[in-house]
């Protein structure tokens, strides 16, 4: 019984640990990717773009910490979106490092796809206790 209630009440810090670390690697891509773009309407698209998927991020590491299914997915979205993003990023200057860039995106793709696959998979396993053994909404909230 005491693993079962580790199980049920433990946080989902390792998922939402990760959807953090991608907060921290896309902060890191947009400060770079902004600083060396030519001003014009497209480094207003680039940050709220960034704003967006960091509000977003940020939402989905609280939920998926409490297991939410539908935030997990979120997060897998995302990370799909993120990765979509470097398609849309406009040319950088000559001395940006175009390629280290690329690799702190992908980076932080892979981060937030894992996190969110993962507590998807914990999450589901967490119901599935719950509603094996006849838990409560109740008892979960006390």
């Amino acid at each position: 019984m005491k693993n079962i209630e580790r199980v049920i009440y433990e946080k989902n810090k390792a998922g939402a640990g990760a959807i953090f670390l991608f907060i921290i690697l896309n902060i890191i891509y947009s400060i770079y990717a902004i600083k060396d773009m030519q001003v014009d309407y497209q480094v207003g698209i680039q940050v709220l773009i960034a704003i967006v998927s960091l509000l977003l991020g940020f939402l989905a590491a609280v939920k998926v910490e409490r297991y939410s299914i539908p935030w997990c997915y979120v997060a897998i979205v995302i990370g799909v979106l993120q990765g979509l993003r470097v398609l849309f990023t406009p040319e950088l200057s000559e001395e940006s490092p175009v390629f280290l860039l690329n690799m702190v995106l992908l980076i932080s793709v892979l981060t937030v796809i894992m996190g969110g696959y993962y507590s998807l998979k914990l999450s589901k396993a967490r119901s599935e206790l719950i509603f094996k053994n006849k838990i409560s909404e109740e008892t979960l909230r006390s």
